[in-house]
């Protein structure tokens, strides 16, 4: 029966992976309830219990918004269960990932998937851009207006496109597989993408990965020359897109419609607010989503952030927003769940999870990642996977 059930199990794990960086919440969302049930009717029951003890840990620290919802409703005036929902990925993925798959070769399947699935993402935004230029209704070749087409938020777009990037670039350099010339197809696209994309805070984490990929792959063969050369060629590429007219655009908060990019100060102002909104609330254990939220847009009005107040903006920073939340609790589980992550991923003397993972560190810097669910699901999604490919007990396909 298990042997029957296995092609499906895979498949739908594909399908769900796929449909994350696609358009649409809906699909992704119905992708998941298929991976759920193949998962059921797969699953080997009789030894769950023993694969779930032996990675509790990180079950337990990638679930913990999850739970913290729950035992956060204790503490706050209703039971909000739409953040509970919201929060189900949490717990679902690193369930299944964690005590069902034992392959390395499944993850580098699982990233191969997701990058493709980011491209083909990115050419539906473009061809639907490309067609309302044509017909005469609006440019949307760049940021907000890009974001439209795309149907998700920039920053998560942003995102995809640098661990895509990283996937490419791994397989052309380390690797070496056939089909090298799509490698570098795709990487030039996606590189050219996030030129549109222009998200600021994706040309850190391309510097901060670019020299993780030098240092733990390539130095080691490399002559003090090519050393120089190739820290050289990393920081012009990455000074050059900043200095692009679309990057300039973004940075002078010129934008095709009223909306206005954050400047230094007013995040710095945005930051203030929400930290003054923590301390009325609950410090060790937050406010809850409703009541954090509603805290943080009467602070907005209070220190004069007005485009916050206008938009509601949430915290941007993936820190401060577990704590308006959570509380220190909450801040403390995200950030145990990254430490451990990385050292499970140091520990695997696996690059590209290392970069993932400092990825995910730096974007929560200046974003809500987890507020959202394409955020929420490749968060679990990724950083279980790399828990389940850690202790050195997976051996690479390619080595």
């Amino acid at each position: 029966m298990k042997e029957k059930i296995a092609p499906f199990f895979y498949w739908s794990l594909f399908l769900f992976v796929i449909t994350v960086p696609l358009p649409k919440y809906s699909l992704n969302s119905l992708s998941l309830i298929l991976f759920v049930i193949s998962w059921i009717l797969y699953n080997d029951w009789t030894c769950w219990f023993d694969k779930f003890k032996r990675n509790c840990i990180p079950i337990i620290l990638i679930s913990s918004p999850f739970w913290l919802g729950i035992f956060n409703s204790f503490f706050i005036d209703n039971f909000d269960s739409k953040l509970i929902t919201k929060n189900l990925p949490f717990l679902i993925l690193p369930t299944i990932i964690l005590t069902s798959f034992n392959e390395k070769k499944l993850f580098n399947y699982v990233l191969k998937v997701f990058s493709f699935g980011v491209v083909l993402s990115l050419c539906i935004g473009l061809l639907k851009a490309l067609l309302f230029k044509i017909f005469d209704l609006g440019t949307y070749f760049y940021y907000t207006d890009f974001s439209k087409v795309l149907e998700m938020h920039t920053t998560y777009m942003a995102l995809f496109i640098v661990i895509a990037i990283f996937y490419f670039i791994r397989d052309i350099f380390i690797y070496k597989i056939n089909n090298r010339w799509v490698n570098y197809g795709c990487s030039l696209f996606l590189i050219l993408s996030l030129y549109i994309v222009s998200a600021r805070i994706s040309l850190l984490v391309l510097l901060v990965g670019s020299v993780l990929f030098l240092f733990f792959e390539l130095f080691p063969s490399f002559s003090i020359s090519k050393k120089i050369l190739s820290i050289a060629i990393v920081t012009i590429s990455v000074v050059g897109l900043m200095l692009s007219p679309n990057f300039q655009k973004r940075n002078t908060q010129s934008s095709t419609t009223d909306f206005k990019a954050p400047s230094l100060s007013t995040r710095w102002l945005h930051w203030e607010a929400v930290v003054q909104s923590i301390q009325k609330g609950n410090l060790w254990v937050g406010s809850g989503r409703e009541r954090g939220e509603e805290l943080l847009i009467n602070e907005y009005d209070i220190v004069g952030f007005e485009s916050g107040f206008r938009y509601k903006y949430n915290a941007h920073n993936q820190y401060l927003e577990q704590t308006i939340y959570y509380g220190i609790l909450g801040l403390i589980f995200l950030i145990a769940t990254l430490v451990f992550a990385l050292f499970y991923a140091i520990k695997s003397k696996n690059t590209l999870s290392i970069i993932i993972v400092a990825a995910f560190v730096i974007f929560m810097i200046t974003e809500s990642i987890l507020v959202r669910q394409r955020g929420i699901i490749l968060f679990s999604l990724l950083i279980s996977f790399i828990c389940a490919c850690s202790n050195n007990r997976l051996k690479s396909e390619y080595k």
